[in-house]
């Protein structure tokens, strides 16, 4: 089984990958914030997920998530836009499946920790944004280099358009 879910892995990360960083590392503070650097290749209780986090149009951070479901072999990607001006998202419930119009998976990352994301995934996007939901940890495989890269607590709170 170990095998098999390696196997899975590198055909993901080969498949979907970007340029990782030479020595690129998580930050070693415990927090909700999501800096770019947690860009990379994870493994989950039930999938593999690629996710790449990046700033889009000076205001906006951008999450492309690719992942394979390890049961059934499912294939979904997602791409969501949040408007965060000043600072990293926080508390955001990020959509991670699709399956059909009315079935959908989120997650939110509580904690990012070296090597490993604490996050909860449900199917409600009010309940996930709120910290209820299955609790998984999703280790690092392998990271990748965002396309954009941004940190937290950037200087912009003005919006562009008022």
């Amino acid at each position: 089984m170990k095998r098999s879910i390696t196997l899975i892995a590198l055909f993901f990360a080969l498949a979907f990958s970007l340029p990782a960083f030479a020595g690129s590392q998580l930050p070693s503070v415990v927090t909700s914030q999501l800096p770019s650097s947690v860009s990379g290749l994870y493994i989950t209780p039930d999938r593999v997920v690629r996710l790449e986090l990046f700033r889009f149009q000076t205001w906006w951070v951008r999450l492309e998530s690719q992942s394979l479901r390890i049961g059934d072999g499912g294939l979904a990607a997602e791409l969501a836009t949040l408007w965060s001006p000043s600072a990293c998202p926080d508390g955001v419930a990020w959509p991670l499946d699709y399956r059909t119009p009315l079935v959908r998976t989120y997650f939110r990352v509580l904690d990012v920790l070296p090597g490993r994301l604490e996050v909860i995934v449900g199917a409600d996007h009010t309940a996930v944004a709120n910290g209820v939901g299955t609790a998984q940890t999703w280790y690092l495989l392998q990271p990748l280099g965002s396309r954009s890269p941004y940190t937290c607590g950037s200087t912009s709170t003005t919006n562009p358009w008022r």
